[in-house]
Order: C-alpha cells, then sequence, then structure tokens
C-alpha cells in the first residue's frame, strides 16, 4: 500500500481513539441529553422466578455478602451448548 495511504489511516484512527478518550473523561462533549416527564417506578411486590424451571437445574449458589446489614447471594451462571 501507498505510504501516505497508511499513514492517513493511522492518523484517522489515532484522532478517533483520542476523541473517545477525551469524551469519556468529559473534556469533550458531544451532545447534552435531558431527560423530561421521568416517571417514579416503584416495585411493591415480589415476583418469584424458579430458575429450575428455566434453567432445568438448581442454579448453584457461590457467594454471599451483605450490604447495609441486608444479606444477598450469588448465583452460578453456566452456558451450555
Amino acid at each position: 500500500m501507498n505510504d501516505n495511504y497508511t499513514k492517513g489511516i493511522l492518523t484517522i484512527i489515532a484522532i478517533g481513539i483520542w476523541m473517545i478518550v477525551l469524551q469519556n473523561s468529559g473534556s469533550v462533549s458531544v451532545q447534552k441529553v435531558e431527560v423530561t416527564n421521568s416517571p417514579n417506578v416503584n416495585v411493591e411486590n415480589e415476583v418469584e422466578v424458579d430458575l429450575r424451571h428455566i434453567n432445568g437445574w438448581n442454579a448453584a449458589n457461590n457467594y454471599s455478602y451483605k450490604i447495609d446489614g441486608e444479606e444477598f447471594h450469588t448465583l452460578g451462571v453456566t452456558i451450555h451448548r
């Protein structure tokens, strides 16, 4: 390929990467999004989910932890092909 073509492509790629870096750091603002009429959502009821019925096997409880005194558990996820 032509050396000038390769330099041009690499320059465009470098500018694109720096634009992403500057945008993520907040230095460059590409667009402003304003959310209006945002409804308040409250979940008052709990929905029970039978993971054994969905997956076909029991879910593995790998790890438990607490946030502000409330206990949480992680579930193992495996993809079967």
